[in-house]
Parts: C-alpha cells; sequence; structure tokens
C-alpha cells in the first residue's frame, strides 16, 4: 500500500510541474528511489549530478523521452527522490523497452550512451530501486 501512495504522490507531482506539457497519449514513467551519498559526497552533489548530467543525457540517449529529477516534500517518504520519465508516447516507450525489462537493440544503444554516466553515478552514490510504473494521458 507505501508504494501505491509514493507512485500516486509522484504522479501527482508530475501532473502539477508538467500539467502544461502533458498531452493527450503521453506515457508518464514514476521511478522511486532510495539515494544513499558515497563517503565523500553530499545529498547536494548527488542531487546536481542527477538534474545537471544524469537527466539532461538520458534525454539526449532516449529520443522523445524527457527526464526529471523529483524529491518528495510531505508526508511520510518526504526526502527520498524519483525520476519521472515523460515519453512522447506509449510507442515512443516500447521501442525502447517493448515489455517490461526487456529492452530492445534501440534501448541498448541508449545505454551504450548512458555508460559513462552510470559508472559516474555509480562512483558518487548508492541507489535502491522501488517500483516504477507507467501511466498514459488521457
Amino acid at each position: 500500500m507505501k508504494k501505491f501512495w509514493i507512485i500516486a504522490a509522484m504522479l501527482l507531482l508530475a501532473c502539477v510541474a508538467f500539467g502544461q506539457g502533458l498531452q493527450k497519449g503521453n506515457l508518464v514513467g514514476v521511478h522511486h528511489y532510495t539515494l544513499t551519498p558515497k563517503e565523500g559526497y553530499t545529498l547536494k552533489q548527488v542531487v546536481k549530478f542527477y538534474v545537471n548530467e544524469y537527466c539532461p543525457a538520458y534525454s539526449k540517449a532516449f529520443p522523445g523521452i524527457q527526464v526529471y529529477f523529483t524529491e518528495i516534500d510531505r508526508g511520510e517518504f518526504k526526502g527520498q527522490f524519483g525520476i519521472i520519465y515523460l515519453c512522447e508516447s506509449k510507442e515512443v516507450r516500447n521501442k525502447y523497452w517493448p515489455e517490461k525489462n526487456a529492452p530492445s537493440a534501440a534501448a541498448e544503444a541508449g545505454y551504450e550512451k548512458m555508460q559513462p554516466v552510470w559508472d559516474k553515478l555509480g562512483e558518487i552514490v548508492t541507489l535502491s530501486s522501488g517500483d516504477h510504473t507507467d501511466f498514459i494521458v488521457y
């Protein structure tokens, strides 16, 4: 039940934050994470990395997907983080992941482009991934 509320809160955030940008047919992927900075790094540095490096690199590596880093601001999970993946459409998502956890060749090419970013991410933070859910905008 807690996971449901986390996802619902993040979806609400997505709708409020990007409401003017959401269009019928968009697909919104909501992913939840717990971040633990590694020794020598602060949470502020980790957040800055996500915002300034990870999100732009991901959007460039996966055309048709915009990425937004978020922090839960209120409630039981205050201080935890998430990423919102805004796909132009379900077809764009399926181009990269035709099945859940089954990347296509296009996704593998995107992963290859992201590898230096993921390597750096692994140096500065330990993250545990929660569930993710995809929503279609009507």
